[in-house]
């Protein structure tokens, strides 16, 4: 397939539209799933009982 038609054919379908509206979208999701998540720091790892 002509490499020309087919990034027409995309752009005819409006896939690049899709595209930027999915990235904006997941980038907005990530940032408020980021400051809804606690912060609090990991636990420290178990230490082993003395032989």
């Amino acid at each position: 397939m002509n490499p020309k038609a087919f990034f027409g054919e995309l752009k005819r379908r409006d896939v690049y539209k899709v595209a930027v509206a999915y990235v904006a979208a997941r980038a907005i999701m990530n940032r408020a799933a980021s400051h809804a998540a606690p912060k609090e720091p990991a636990a420290p790892p178990p230490t082993q009982p003395p032989p």
